[in-house]
């Protein structure tokens, strides 16, 4: 049996998503399986722009947060539409 602490670490990047879950999803499926395959524990930098543009940023946003919960170790950088968006609901965004 092996344990996570004993696993190599496999780093994928992901940016400007844009909205498109169904992508997204696709590609947190290929990395869950490769690190079955691999038997690696990944970790996942997104790099921004999670939103706009595609249909389904909510989805987006509940996915990002499922894989930074799932894989410790992976980060999310913010991009300028996340950014604008987090300014906007602050209302620091002029």
């Amino acid at each position: 049996m092996t344990t996570t602490e004993s696993l190599s670490s496999e780093i994928y990047a992901i940016a400007d998503i844009h909205g498109r879950a169904d992508l997204l999803e696709a590609m947190l499926g290929y990395i869950a399986a490769a690190s079955d395959d691999h038997q690696s524990k990944p970790v996942v930098i997104f790099l921004g722009d999670l939103i706009d543009r595609g249909p389904d940023s909510p989805k987006v946003l509940d996915q990002v947060c499922s894989t930074l919960d799932l894989y410790p170790g992976s980060r999310l950088v913010l991009g300028n539409h996340d950014f604008y968006l987090r300014e906007l609901l602050r209302g620091t965004h002029h």
